[in-house]
């Protein structure tokens, strides 16, 4: 009994960590994106760099 209980405690502080740790680094990843995007214009010409 105390083995299954050991086991779901700590199921449960895995849970506990993982799950907001994903919501952030995927706001994060999301953030850099649009940084990025906002950066650089969206089509370059190979030769000379200015916009299409």
């Amino acid at each position: 009994m105390e083995k299954k209980l050991s086991g779901v405690i700590a199921l449960l502080g895995v849970g506990i960590v993982a799950l907001p740790t994903g919501i952030i680094s995927s706001a994060f990843v999301e953030k850099i994106q649009e940084r990025k995007k906002g950066k650089q214009p969206t089509c370059n010409c190979p030769h000379c760099g200015k916009e299409i």
